[in-house]
């Protein structure tokens, strides 16, 4: 049995999480699923911070989804509207393969991630990589 996801928006966990969700309701990333040729760019949006949202504290997307349908404050934090039911969610998910995500990663990666200084630019081969709690740079 998975602990409840009760939002405490003082807990580290609960903050990093915010910051990682912030960054899919931009205008920018919302471009970037459109030019990936992931539509309806609101849905992908969505079902992105919902697979944040699980693989953040490593439960199962249909849990979460239990979760969101249940906590209304749970919803406002992940900024999520109309809760998908599970079998939308993996049937939204399902038509995209592996690379379109991967290439949206890195271009948001490479958009949101600031120059580390004024000769290089941060790719994804020296992305930083969010830990709970640490930041570790490769």
């Amino acid at each position: 049995m998975s602990p409840p996801l009760i939002v405490d928006r003082k807990d580290q966990n609960w903050l990093l999480l915010k910051l990682a969700l912030t960054v899919t309701t931009t205008r920018r990333t919302k471009q970037e699923m459109a030019k990936l040729g992931i539509t309806p760019v609101h849905r992908a949006g969505e079902s992105l911070r919902i697979l944040f949202i699980s693989l953040f504290f490593s439960m199962d997307c249909s849990y979460v989804i239990n979760e969101l349908q249940k906590r209304p404050s749970l919803r406002r934090f992940a900024h999520i509207s109309e809760v998908p039911t599970p079998e939308q969610f993996y049937r939204f998910l399902s038509r995209f393969d592996e690379k379109s995500f991967m290439v949206l990663t890195s271009r948001l990666l490479n958009t949101f991630c600031t120059k580390r200084n004024s000769r290089r630019k941060l790719t994804h081969s020296r992305m930083i990589i969010i830990r709970k709690r640490r930041w570790i740079s490769t």
